[in-house]
């Protein structure tokens, strides 16, 4: 893979806690932060810690890095938290289809597979990488990610 440059941005997307980011990007060469763009999508994610070692959030990587960030609104809402039932279509994926809907909807109990996570992805599939700003908007229906993945 090539290294990060104005032509060639690397895009992170920041899923949970932010400590494995952080730690991250203060890991990697200082000249290329400018290069790379972390993108988040929840409040949960950006100030999560469930123990005392997560320390680092959103803010942080704010402050303490030269690289772009862009934040989407929470994935949750439509597609990427419906019930195990609007799921059942991805069991028929070749290759990865069940193992797919098992992590969704693990439990038998489980209400909702929540792949609110795999909601930044999408907005980086359907903007081609190309976003601009600090902020911006995804709000798939499950149609159009079955139409995407069909």
């Amino acid at each position: 893979m090539p290294c990060p440059s104005a032509n060639n941005r690397l895009i992170l997307i920041c899923a949970g806690p932010m400590e494995l980011c952080w730690w991250g990007i203060d890991a990697a060469d200082d000249n290329k932060e400018q290069y790379v763009t972390v993108l988040s999508h929840s409040g949960w994610n950006d100030s999560h810690a469930d123990t005392a070692q997560l320390t680092h959030t959103w803010s942080d990587i704010e402050r303490d890095f030269a690289v772009r960030v862009h934040r989407i609104n929470d994935q949750n809402p439509l597609a990427f938290h419906s019930p195990c039932n609007d799921w059942t279509w991805v069991k028929g994926l070749t290759g990865y289809g069940p193992g797919l809907y098992d992590t969704l909807c693990a439990a038998p109990s489980q209400k909702a597979g929540d792949a609110s996570d795999a909601g930044m992805m999408w907005y980086l599939i359907a903007k081609n990488g190309a976003f601009q700003g600090a902020t911006g908007t995804s709000n798939p229906t499950m149609s159009a990610v079955q139409a995407f993945f069909r």
